[in-house]
């Protein structure tokens, strides 16, 4: 017995069974029913869904996203890191001559106000070692974007990153500009509506590493008025 083929209804048309690989634009339908074809054709180019006979959502390559997306477009503004970032920002203003000297002395191949400011994070959020810190940059945008590293950015290497950090320490003149910035950056950080863990014997560790800045560090520094740092 011969079974004949079911005749479309009237008033419907029949999908192709293949999405055109030149088309720039497709339906919710053809999505619905052609998704894994329809994503391969945009790993090279965008393609437009339509719904409703108007646009709807762009899929786009990976690398076309990240050439044209701004890691500052995921911070929003109530973030606490923008908050720090602004007194920071405002401190290091008239500190780049010194940071550069400071990065030759020492030949560093990450710019010291990236490691500067990773430091600060290590601190503000009580990472216990520069490892973790380099983990969170790894998956943390708001960390990214604080020290200023671009959203299509490679994070540094893990060992050449705890390496260089370890050398910045190593510096007064770069363990007194963080104490000083981080001072100044205190109403932030200890603001009880944010979420920053400030790990201040921490702090004060890297500054007591230092003969020229040991005498500085102050011996009941909860109940003085200046956390790190005494002036000098």
């Amino acid at each position: 017995m011969d079974i004949k083929p079911k005749k479309a209804r009237r008033g419907t048309r029949a999908e192709p069974a293949v999405i055109d690989p030149y088309l720039s634009t497709v339906t919710m339908l053809d999505l619905d029913k052609h998704m894994s074809r329809i994503l391969a054709q945009a790993r090279t180019r965008p393609i437009s869904v339509y719904r409703y006979g108007a646009p709807y959502v762009w899929i786009l390559p990976h690398e076309v996203w990240l050439g044209s997306a701004k890691l500052d477009d995921f911070i929003p503004n109530r973030h606490p890191l923008t908050l720090l970032d602004s007194v920071v920002a405002r401190e290091l203003q008239g500190q780049a001559n010194l940071l550069r000297r400071i990065g030759l002395r020492l030949r560093l191949q990450i710019s010291a106000e990236s490691l500067l400011r990773a430091l600060m994070l290590q601190a503000a959020y009580s990472l216990p070692t520069e490892g973790a810190l380099h983990d969170q940059l790894r998956c943390n945008l708001a960390f990214r974007w604080f020290v200023r590293l671009s959203l299509n950015a490679p994070v540094w290497d893990a060992a050449v990153f705890v390496k260089e950090a370890r050398l910045l320490l190593g510096s007064d003149e770069a363990v007194e500009l963080l104490q000083d910035v981080l001072q100044v950056c205190l109403p932030v950080l200890q603001r009880i509506d944010v979420d920053f863990r400030l790990n201040s014997a921490l702090v004060r560790a890297w500054a007591l590493r230092h003969p020229r800045l040991e005498k500085r560090v102050p011996s009941k520094a909860w109940h003085e008025e200046r956390l790190f740092l005494a002036p000098g």
